[in-house]
């Protein structure tokens, strides 16, 4: 059967015959820097997806669910620093090299942001691919490079963090990362390579296979995260928000008083409470050092009977002047 022609004298399926989509497009390349980050701000990428499952946690931005949420609005900056973007990729190329002498598979290096056709509020952008070894189609290689080896920890006492359980496996974030990766692209297995410090350099690298389940639930998290972007909803904050709530009060426009719901009295009587205790064990912690100060005097250190020991540190602090900036703060009357 003749081949049918478009107007374009490109090659189409004749007539009846199903079009096979592939399973993702290509957005931009990581060199392109500013395309990249803004074709970043467009949908969930694989780095997001830890902060959205909740297995990332900090009070930096872009940490948790909501500062995500306000970076993709544009209202935050990217946490990714230029110079620590170009220290990694830098690191990329050893680390892939580690990982081809360590399996014998060929490895092309990608750095090119994925969007899925499937899922669209979904995409990646890949370190590596591999492929090879006798048995193995075409994967992806994701790199790591870290000096923290609680990030991969080879025996319990590499485990320094809270939360952080898995001995002799990576971070359950770089995990959902790779998982992700392999939805965008429709990949059947992938593998981790990292390069670890602290104090002499380490390398460890691991297959994984796509794993129905946990895909199913990155699927379900960052479809709902993506519709607070979509309808620009704030998702719920939590500990670590303050700062980044902050930030969002300043851009939003000025105006009149507005009527809380009842669901906020919690919140004001938990707010009360809790600033009473703050304030009392701030007290606390003032008057005791005080104590310990004043029976420490000029020396450089002291032991207590229980072995404790405590250090007085002293250090010289430049004179500045602070840039007026504009400042949030949530003061409360008694009605």
């Amino acid at each position: 059967m003749r081949t049918a022609q478009s107007e374009r004298g490109r090659k189409v399926p004749p007539r009846g015959k199903p079009v096979k989509r592939a399973p993702y497009t290509v957005l931009a390349a990581a060199k392109n820097r500013q395309v990249w980050l803004a074709a970043r701000r467009t949908m969930v990428t694989a780095s997001d997806v830890a902060v959205i499952l909740g297995v990332v946690r900090s009070k930096y931005y872009g940490a948790t669910p909501f500062q995500l949420w306000m970076e993709k609005l544009g209202m935050l900056p990217e946490a990714e620093t230029e110079e620590a973007a170009e220290m990694g990729n830098s690191m990329e190329q050893f680390n892939a090299s580690l990982f081809k002498q360590k399996t014998g598979r060929r490895v092309q290096r990608e750095q090119q942001l994925l969007r899925s056709t499937r899922y669209p509020w979904l995409g990646a952008t890949l370190d590596y691919t591999q492929q090879g070894d006798g048995h193995r189609t075409r994967g992806v290689l994701e790199l790591k490079s870290t000096a923290k080896k609680y990030n991969w920890p080879d025996s319990p006492d590499d485990i320094t963090q809270p939360g952080v359980q898995c001995v002799s496996e990576p971070h359950l974030k770089w995990q959902a990362q790779l998982q992700t990766q392999l939805l965008v692209t429709s990949l059947g297995y992938g593998s981790i390579s990292a390069v670890l410090g602290q104090p002499v350099f380490h390398h460890r690298w691991r297959d994984f296979n796509a794993h129905s389940q946990f895909q199913a639930l990155i699927l379900e998290r960052t479809r709902e995260f993506w519709r607070y972007v979509e309808t620009k909803t704030p998702p719920p904050v939590d500990a670590f928000d303050n700062a980044a709530a902050r930030e969002w009060v300043k851009q939003q426009p000025e105006g009149e008083q507005v009527e809380l719901s009842a669901g906020m009295l919690e919140h004001d009587a938990e707010l009360v409470r809790a600033k009473r205790e703050f304030n009392d064990a701030r007290k606390r912690v003032e008057y005791h050092e005080a104590q310990l100060l004043l029976a420490i005097g000029g020396a450089a250190s002291a032991t207590l009977p229980n072995g404790a020991i405590y250090e007085i540190k002293k250090s010289h602090v430049d004179s500045y002047v602070v840039k007026g900036q504009l400042r949030v703060q949530l003061k409360r009357k008694e009605a």
